[in-house]
């Protein structure tokens, strides 16, 4: 497509770089969680196909040194030391494969710069260089003039006749050339040095490359002494044989890409395989390369939604699990607590009756150990079906056949879970037909996630309503003061983290609104198309609620305190005392006696007392709340 430009300070190349100026839509990138899971992912698959023994070989064949560059790359990018080098927009290709190629572009900039020895970064700066597709950019070497070399006009004419009329092996050899197959050397043709026009010469790192079949000499001197006369200037020369060019220019261009003098690194010793340092690739070069090595047996439809898979099975782990474990202790601490503190139950936001507070709290534990339920199936429905080894449509095409289950053993072996059973460890999906269209299972384990946000929501709002007050209000538990409530009224505190996670509540249950949409509308055929935006939805919702009940948890249940004499006032004054009347004067006359309380303002012990239905010590015996609170002996 041609050269675009790109910051010299960037690891990205030319396809993110048209990614970055195709999507200017809402300034949001990709959640870095994501990335770091794309980079175990990358991980994963490299240490795959060396196992399998391919980085090592085949047409492009990496070093162990390459490799080790590429492993340590990836693994830095799963770290997040390259969180900044991912500026493409969340809306963007339906299938991600622009933040695929921004990773692929990441880590082979990174994998090369290793290699080359250097630990840092390049120099920061905003300056912008001309990269073609795939190409890794790298500072060129000095160039080396013949200005003080005897000029001769004579051979003005005659070189750029050459330039016009070369054989057939030069137009290949030239051909090659300014399809930028060598790493930042810029080469010359018929290039007049003294009193000798060479083929080519690069003045990157003073290199003359002849053709031999058809000198180009005006003098017809024998090739030793043109070697002579240029060895003499400080040049390499290189001889290939016409014939050579015909027969395998992709050979002849590998083993100057292999030349000392053109890699600028010496041969080592017992490397008997071509090192991958400068290969073919379409529009650009590089060491290790983007799409060859990084993406190798990969496609963006499954390793993009793999790395989903990864990222929320990991923020599942290690916070949201987490904070609903935290949750559930705390509340289990204040049932325990309250267990001895009579209060009067509710519903309908009515007087129900008689209840412990830590009966209360017990309810919301056990609604929290409901949340773990649901989290459990969502990391299973993770955990189970990988679509990786899919690669364009689910047929596999371009990976091994033991690919897959390679990459998804060292996945499990690096985050520690290669001995656990198959709910709690990854596995390659049964069909990657359907794991490459679909994304069922992220929406099953998006639904169990809002299930659990609906639950944390009724809880936030139970305690919101609970702490209402302090004079108007139930008030039967206090909640910790942390800040001004209000701008105009003096000493108003409100219940700020309770509304904090319902919101995050609402947020989610919103979300698996748009997970719904973007899993029925956006998968068609072999691929769905809504999967950056689901991937950003589903992240989000993981994030916020496990940030807002993280926060909720620390600052608010572990505050709260049991209003001891609001919830005795409560009991006392309640009409529902009446209905353990109903066994001994039946429903009639029980609910007489409510509204004679109600109309009085008088308790019910206080009617029943006047009205006489019961002898006083068995009323006493009754309407003692403590038998109310489980059931009849």
């Amino acid at each position: 497509m041609g050269a675009v430009q790109v910051p010299d300070g960037a690891y990205y190349g030319a396809q993110t770089q048209r990614a970055v100026e195709n999507f200017p839509i809402s300034g949001k990138t990709m959640p870095p969680e994501l990335i770091h899971a794309l980079g175990l992912v990358k991980w994963a698959c490299a240490k795959a196909n060396t196992e399998l023994g391919l980085l090592q070989s085949g047409r492009f064949p990496l070093t162990d040194e390459q490799i080790d560059a590429l492993l340590t790359a990836c693994l830095e990018v799963a770290e997040g030391k390259f969180d900044d080098q991912f500026p493409v927009d969340v809306y963007q290709s339906g299938s991600g494969t622009s933040t695929n190629m921004n990773a692929n572009e990441v880590i082979a900039r990174r994998a090369n710069e290793i290699v080359e020895g250097h630990n840092s970064p390049p120099s920061e700066g905003w300056h912008f260089a001309q990269q073609n597709d795939g190409v890794v950019p790298r500072e060129g070497r000095a160039t080396k003039k013949f200005k003080d070399l005897p000029y001769n006009p004579e051979l003005k004419e005659r070189s750029r006749e050459l330039r016009k009329t070369g054989n057939l092996s030069e137009v290949l050899f030239w051909d090659r050339v300014k399809r930028k197959q060598f790493k930042n050397l810029d080469f010359d043709r018929q290039k007049i040095i003294g009193n000798y026009i060479v083929d080519f010469y690069c003045a990157n790192c003073n290199v003359v490359i002849e053709i031999d079949g058809e000198s180009h000499d005006h003098k017809q001197e024998s090739d030793a002494v043109r070697d002579e006369y240029l060895k003499n200037l400080g040049l390499v020369v290189i001889r290939i044989p016409d014939i050579d060019i015909k027969k395998d220019i992709d050979a002849v261009m590998a083993m100057l890409r292999n030349h000392p003098a053109l890699s600028g690194t010496p041969p080592k010793e017992g490397n008997d395989h071509p090192t991958a340092t400068r290969h073919p690739s379409e529009g650009g070069e590089c060491y290790i390369h983007p799409n060859d090595h990084v993406n190798m047996g990969q496609s963006t439809n499954d390793i993009f939604p793999t790395a989903i898979h990864v990222a929320m099975a990991i923020l599942l782990e290690k916070r949201l699990d987490v904070a609903l474990e935290q949750a559930t202790k705390v509340l289990s601490k204040k049932a325990k607590r309250w267990k001895n503190i009579l209060k009067i139950g509710r519903t309908h936001l009515a007087d129900a009756t008689p209840m412990t507070l830590g009966q209360e709290m017990s309810g919301l534990e056990s609604q929290v150990d409901a949340a773990i339920a649901s989290l459990n199936g969502a990391k299973v429905a993770l955990f189970g079906e990988l679509p990786i080894g899919g690669t364009a449509i689910g047929t596999g095409l371009n990976s091994h056949p033991k690919f897959s289950q390679t990459a998804v053993y060292f996945l499990n072996k690096h985050l520690g879970k290669e001995k656990n059973d198959w709910k709690k460890r990854f596995c390659v999906a049964e069909n990657h037909f359907a794991g490459n269209a679909q994304r069922d299972e992220l929406l099953v384990a998006h639904s169990l996630i809002k299930s659990a946000a609906v639950i944390l929501f009724n809880i936030a709002n139970n305690i919101r309503w609970l702490g209402s007050g302090p004079r108007a209000g139930f008030y039967e538990i206090k909640i910790p003061d942390l800040q001004p409530g209000s701008s105009i009224m003096p000493g108003k505190v409100n219940p700020v983290l309770c509304e904090a996670l319902m919101q995050a509540c609402a947020r989610v249950i919103g979300n698996d609104q748009t997970m719904t949409f973007c899993g029925a509308a956006g998968g068609q055929f072999q691929l769905n198309i809504m999967m950056p935006v689901m991937a950003d939805t589903a992240i989000e919702s993981v994030k916020i609620l496990s940030g807002a009940l993280e926060v909720f948890t620390e600052k608010c249940l572990k505050g709260l305190e049991a209003n001891e004499e609001k919830c005795r006032e409560g009991v006392e004054k309640s009409l529902s005392l009446a209905t353990a009347l109903n066994p001994h004067i039946g429903y009639e006359r029980a609910a007489e006696v409510a509204k004679e309380a109600f109309k009085t303002g008088k308790t019910v012990r206080e009617v029943c007392l006047e009205w006489n239905v019961l002898p006083a010590e068995k009323l006493d015996e009754v309407l003692d709340p403590w038998k109310m609170i489980k059931p009849m002996e």
